[in-house]
Formats: structure tokens, sequence, C-alpha cells
């Protein structure tokens, strides 16, 4: 039962019933395993959701509650990286000499 755990607190944050998450979960995984899938990320397998699969069904009305969350995956951040070296930068710029620099202080 490896990611059990990480299952139901995502179905308990999304709102999700666990059981219910778990066997999507499990049996997406089986799914792409057994296809030659090269690309893996999580754009190509959302696309997977929007694509017809069988019996003119699609992924999406297969596995609604993985696909919500990889919806979710796709539009958050994986780290805060990039706003961080923002700051980083405004720390060269805005150094503790150059805070100073008012017109009294330059006269």
């Amino acid at each position: 039962m490896y990611g059990y755990t990480e299952i139901e607190a995502l179905a308990n944050t999304f709102d999700m019933d666990p059981e219910t998450l778990l066997i999507q979960w499990q049996d997406f995984i089986a799914l792409v395993s057994s296809a030659d899938l090269t690309d893996r990320s999580l754009p190509s397998l959302l696309e997977l959701f929007h694509s017809p699969c069988h019996k003119d069904k699609n992924l999406l009305s297969m596995y609604p509650l993985v696909a919500k969350l990889f919806s979710v995956a796709i539009i958050q951040p994986l780290s805060t990286a990039e706003v961080e070296r923002i700051f980083s930068q405004v720390k060269l710029i805005k150094t503790s000499h150059r805070t100073n620099l008012k017109t009294q202080t330059l006269t």
C-alpha cells in the first residue's frame, strides 16, 4: 500500500473519497505502465485525459478524480525558486549602502 497515506491526504485536501481515488489511481498507473509512452510528463499525461480512449470513452470520464489531481498539479508551482531569484536580484540592486542615499547624505 505504498502511497496510500499520500492519496488519502490528497483526497481529504480536495474533498474526494479516498477509496475511490485510490482505485482510480491504481487503475490509471496500470494503464500508463502498460502503454508505450515515451513522454510521461504532467502536460502529456494530462493530454491523455482528453484524447479518445476505447469504447468511445476518454480517460477523463474513466478517472475523474485522477484528472482533477493532474489539473491541480499542473497549475501549482513545484518550487518557489523563481520568486527567490527575483528577491536575490533585488538585494543586489538595493544594498544597505544604497538605501542610505538621500539628498541630505549626499551633500
